[in-house]
């Protein structure tokens, strides 16, 4: 299933501040403080991954930033696989 998401220039303005902490707020089980702090570091970036998360997380009710899960960087997110028996899996590059 295709879709098309539409933004204003206006409303990309708004990234980072104040979207990461209102998107943070509105969906903490998509956003930790790791890619809160991500985000920050690099302000130009990440728009997009989280735009995506949010609409994806919306439609279907999946967590869509696996590639985030396959790093034993982002504990948090490592500890969730474990719970649902995916780590494996993600980590090998099969989901």
């Amino acid at each position: 299933m295709d879709a098309e998401i539409y933004f204003t220039r206006q409303q990309r303005a708004a990234w980072p501040d104040p979207l990461v902490s209102q998107w943070r707020h509105l969906c903490p089980d998509l956003f930790d403080q790791d890619d809160e702090r991500l985000v920050w570091n690099q302000r130009s970036y990440h728009f997009k991954e989280w735009l995506a998360a949010i609409y994806l997380f919306h439609r279907d009710g999946t967590h869509v930033l696996l590639s985030k899960y396959a790093y034993r960087i982002h504990p948090g997110k490592v500890e969730r696989l474990h719970l649902l028996g995916l780590f494996g899996l993600v980590h090998a590059g099969c989901v």
